[in-house]
């Protein structure tokens, strides 16, 4: 019974977690970030349309817990799989060159897991985009509230904009994005 009892709370644990995904517009997992909050295992996280590129790295992972990370050329995590790797137990999994549209981990159940198949356990969860863009200068912007041409506008101004972008990548000031969120009241 006391057995039965802990793999029941064993499987609820590695099913309650959910790791942060973080869009990276250069190269390497370093600097200003879109992140998709607390991502369930099978949960794809997409660029949209008129994003570029990105390199994509998996955070807060349990050390107790492996994951397989899966890169997607498309958006929407869908077509070929452009990159996959474990963490091995690391709190964090990098992919850093700038090719990746879409993104999902699955959970390594600790059987001997030999290929990059979902855990049969998981569900599929619904596609998201990223709900918060952090800046080096320590802003955070909530995108959830926003519309899908708010939306759209506001990836634009930190990514689509060359002097915005390179502004963004720089590490630069938030003061355009900021400006945006105060115009909609938010």
């Amino acid at each position: 019974m006391l057995f039965a009892r802990s793999l029941i709370l064993a499987c609820l644990t590695v099913t309650a977690t959910a790791i942060d995904i973080h869009w990276y517009r250069n190269r390497g997992c370093s600097g200003s970030y879109g992140r998709c909050t607390n991502m369930p295992a099978s949960g794809c996280c997409t660029l949209i349309p008129q994003d570029v590129n990105s390199a994509v790295s998996w955070n807060n992972i349990p050390t107790d817990q492996n994951i397989i990370a899966q890169g997607y050329w498309q958006e929407g995590c869908s077509g070929n799989i452009a990159g996959s790797g474990r963490s091995n137990y690391l709190s964090s999994l990098c992919f850093p060159t700038p090719q990746y549209r879409g993104a999902k981990y699955h959970t390594i159940n600790g059987l001997r897991h030999t290929n990059t198949e979902e855990n049969p356990a998981e569900t599929e969860a619904p596609c998201r985009k990223p709900d918060v863009l952090v800046f080096e200068d320590g802003h955070e912007f909530n995108l959830t509230d926003l519309n899908e041409e708010q939306y759209s506008e506001v990836v634009c101004i930190s990514f689509c904009a060359f002097e915005s972008y390179k502004n963004f990548m720089s590490g630069g000031s938030s003061s355009e994005v900021e400006t945006f969120f105060a115009a909609l009241d938010i």
